[in-house]
């Protein structure tokens, strides 16, 4: 992610994100509505859209940082097990 990214982008991602995952535990994905997300997100439906084009690019999106973070876990565990050969 962007270290310069607006705050205000990065607040209203993780409400995005957390609503997702809320709603995704209640009511399960199908079920899942832009509408109903945005309520609970507490932003507008406009919001939403300048950032994602549905609730299937929202999941892409997560499953794609999550699939970089444990990339980036991988590597760094990586390295650190190399490292301590050298010890």
């Amino acid at each position: 992610m962007d270290k310069n990214i607006d705050l205000r982008i990065s607040r209203t991602h993780k409400m995005i994100k957390e609503a997702f995952f809320e709603l995704m535990d209640s009511i399960g994905f199908e079920k899942i509505t832009v509408q109903g997300l945005t309520k609970k997100a507490m932003i507008s439906r406009t919001t939403f859209y300048l950032h994602y084009q549905d609730k299937y690019d929202l999941l892409d999106k997560i499953e794609n940082e999550t699939q970089n973070c444990t990339d980036f876990c991988a590597i760094s565990h990586a390295s650190e097990d190399q490292g301590s050969h050298y010890n």
